[in-house]
């Protein structure tokens, strides 16, 4: 009276809903999973490609397996980086392939080098500060840099000009007047005669102009010019005497 169901008499519609366990299925080899193959049968193969997994259902994304257009876009954060050496900036190299520039070195700026990026060093009419202050190079603005009607003569210019380059030689009004070559005063004649001192460049050929104050009818005459002294003498005409101020203007040619 015992009964035996015969090897492959088991039907799929003999068998009724969630009564295969995993004890009725035969082994498979570890870290495989089952998955329908061909003509829908169920087949044993291992993971492979960019993931594998464990006998414990442990998936792992293999090595330099992701790649750009797996990732969506603003997901990457700076903390997914790895370390930067400090002062390098991230660029397109030859290629298109990114290096990292050292833009690390003092008073270095980045500029375009036609192909890439460059870290050179300021130079030339200006000077940069690692706190990024600039500063113009001693004699680098020339008369050509400077545009016109720009320089208030009054508040950018100091020292004295000379002659030959256009100015007066001297920075007050008489100092001009005497660099140009014109001495003026009055002096106190009180006698025959009176000496004029202090006229720097006094030649021979110098002109010389007086004038006397009041009514006199007194002629007065240069009576002598030493240049080694720089003074001129004049004197009443006919040894007379004058007493009163005479005006006096030389023009030294």
């Amino acid at each position: 009276g015992v009964t035996a169901i015969g090897s492959g008499k088991v039907v799929n519609a003999m068998l009724a809903d969630d009564a295969v366990g995993l004890d009725e299925l035969a082994n498979i080899t570890d870290g495989s999973i089952l998955i329908g193959g061909a003509s829908n049968a169920p087949t044993e193969v291992a993971v492979t490609g960019d993931v594998t997994i464990t006998n414990a259902g442990v998936t792992a994304i293999g090595s330099g397996k992701v790649v750009n257009a797996m990732l969506a876009d603003d997901v990457v954060t700076t903390a997914k980086f790895a370390d930067i050496q400090e002062g390098s900036l991230l660029t397109g190299g030859s290629g298109n392939t990114p290096y990292f520039l050292d833009a690390s070195g003092t008073g270095k700026i980045i500029v375009g080098s036609g192909n890439g990026l460059a870290s050179v060093a300021i130079s030339g009419d200006l000077g940069l500060e690692t706190n990024g202050i600039v500063t113009i190079a001693n004699a680098a603005v020339t008369n050509s840099k400077i545009a016109n009607a720009t320089i208030d003569l009054t508040q950018k210019v100091t020292g004295v000009l000379p002659i030959a380059n256009g100015g007066t030689g001297a920075s007050t009004a008489n100092a001009a007047l005497n660099s140009l070559g014109l001495y003026f005063g009055t002096s106190t004649f009180n006698g025959a005669s009176v000496t004029i001192t202090s006229v720097s460049g006094l030649k021979a050929s110098s002109r010389i102009f007086v004038t006397l104050t009041g009514n006199s009818t007194n002629d007065i005459y240069v009576s002598g010019i030493n240049t080694g002294d720089s003074e001129f003498t004049l004197t009443v005409v006919g040894s007379q005497t004058y007493v009163g101020a005479v005006n006096w203007l030389v023009i030294i040619n």
